[in-house]
């Protein structure tokens, strides 16, 4: 009788699990990356439109 390898020892498999890791690993640093561009354009228009607000609020307050 001869040994066979165990599938999860063939170095083919490995790369293909490493590479799966890796494809998600990349796929969260996409969407990562996509998530802060998102807040920081929200984040311009929101900054800008409460200090409107609040220039108002002092305007009126003084009048």
């Amino acid at each position: 009788m001869t040994a066979q390898t165990p599938l999860l020892c063939l170095p083919k498999y490995w790369l293909i699990i490493r590479a799966l890791l890796s494809s998600l690993l990349g796929i969260g640093v996409l969407y990562g990356l996509l998530i802060l561009n998102t807040f920081r354009r929200y984040g311009l228009v929101m900054d800008r439109t409460w200090q409107k607000r609040i220039d108002e609020w002092i305007d009126r307050k003084e009048t």
